[in-house]
């Protein structure tokens, strides 16, 4: 015999094609209850609480129910009702979106934050793509897109702020969000999620790979011994700075444009 649906006072736990839910207390709105709720478009994560008369009545979580025992609790004690609790310690991430009318775009996600990923930035800017999606940008180094055509001026004293190819507030202006030190590891294509080196889920609705090149290292034995470097990024050239400065010599294999700049400009050519 099939038995109705009740709430019962520990709460109802659930997992619905992948996604946990949680719910305690009223479910139902009644015409004073005061709604507090938040939707993370990037975990999809939604939490809905009923206040009544100052006082919890009911919660709702959906994708991050670890706080539940938490809300448990404050509906058994009936303390007045905090906003904070929106953002408790045991949410993963508060919203990390404002505003802009976020909670209703699509997710654009770009894998890359080099020269073209920048561009393509830039072009989504001019061409008001920003208005229509969140845009949220993974950058698997640590400094926001700079100028590589003119690196090998890093070695002549250029700072990097220089060769920086972001202009102002260009991300805060533009509610474009750049997460540094992000590297994408995995792409979940039906689950349409990216998944960063931290373990770390981004939903998107739009997906733009902007990874660029790499650099070539000819597979001969020794390629990866201390003090063999490639020259790419400016951590490479703190790399090769720190090292040349107890170096007697230094071989350069490649004579591309890169390579030329690193033998006239490296601090192994200036000892």
């Amino acid at each position: 015999m099939a038995l109705p649906f009740a709430l019962t006072d520990g709460g109802m736990r659930l997992k619905v094609t992948g996604v946990e839910l949680f719910t305690a207390g009223r479910a139902a709105i009644q015409p004073d209850d005061v709604v507090w709720s938040t939707w993370d478009p990037l975990t999809r994560h939604y939490r809905r609480l009923l206040i009544h008369r100052g006082a919890l009545a009911g919660v709702l979580l959906m994708g991050d129910c670890r706080s539940a025992a938490t809300f448990t609790d404050l509906l058994a004690t009936a303390a007045p009702a905090r906003r904070d609790w929106l953002f408790d310690q045991f949410t993963t991430t508060q919203p990390q979106v404002a505003g802009h009318n976020a909670m209703t775009k699509p997710t654009l996600v770009v894998v890359g934050h080099g020269m073209v990923g920048h561009h393509f930035l830039e072009e989504c800017v001019n061409r008001n793509v920003h208005t229509a999606y969140q845009i949220v940008v993974f950058g698997e180094e640590r400094h926001a897109a700079y100028d590589r055509v003119h690196l090998s001026e890093y070695f002549g004293g250029r700072s990097a702020d220089s060769l920086s190819l972001v202009e102002g507030d260009f991300f805060a202006d533009n509610g474009i969000e750049l997460r540094l030190s992000q590297q994408v590891v995995a792409i979940d294509r039906d689950a349409r999620v990216v998944r960063t080196a931290s373990g770390h889920e981004t939903h998107w609705d739009k997906l733009v790979l902007a990874t660029g090149s790499y650099p070539f290292v000819p597979p001969v034995p020794g390629n990866d011994l201390p003090g063999c470097f490639v020259y790419r990024t400016l951590d490479d050239l703190d790399s090769i700075a720190a090292r040349a400065k107890h170096a007697r010599r230094g071989v350069v294999i490649g004579g591309g444009p890169a390579g030329a700049g690193g033998r006239q400009r490296s601090p192994a050519a200036r000892a």
